[in-house]
């Protein structure tokens, strides 16, 4: 159903189940598995532009669509991206997580530390080590 109001803007009711919401300039847009749009005309700051998952429970909320979709992968267990190395076909949520796991395949290492010299395939193993092996003895 479409209603027209004075001021020229249209609003649309659904009874569909949104799928997310965006807020731009201020205004409310929700999203229907049909992809019609409802729009509400109601106040947000328009630093705050949200898109929001819809998943029943999840109250996640991110700046663009691309990390919306992203995120719901957790939820439907989706995974696009599979190692394409020989005998291996592990399929991974987010392509930074592929390349990571290739790194095992290729052999790379590529962070480390400047202390030992022992290396690592994420930055985040690298860091745990300065702080677990190194932090006592050393001032970052």
């Amino acid at each position: 159903m479409t209603s027209s109001r004075m001021d020229g803007t249209m609003n649309y009711f659904l009874s569909d189940q949104i799928q997310s919401q965006v807020y731009v300039n201020g205004i409310k847009f929700l999203k229907s598995n049909k992809k019609n749009y409802q729009i509400v005309n109601e106040p947000m700051n328009p630093d705050k532009i949200k898109f929001l998952c819809n998943y029943p429970g999840c109250t996640k909320h991110f700046k663009d669509n691309h990390h919306l979709k992203v995120h719901q992968r957790k939820h439907t267990g989706e995974k696009p991206f599979t190692c394409d190395f020989q005998g291996c076909k592990r399929r991974f949520s987010q392509k930074n997580n592929l390349k990571t796991h290739q790194r095992i395949h290729k052999g790379e290492r590529p962070y480390e530390c400047e202390v030992c010299h022992k290396t690592f395939r994420q930055p985040t193993n690298l860091n745990a080590h300065r702080k677990k092996i190194h932090e006592p003895f050393l001032l970052w």
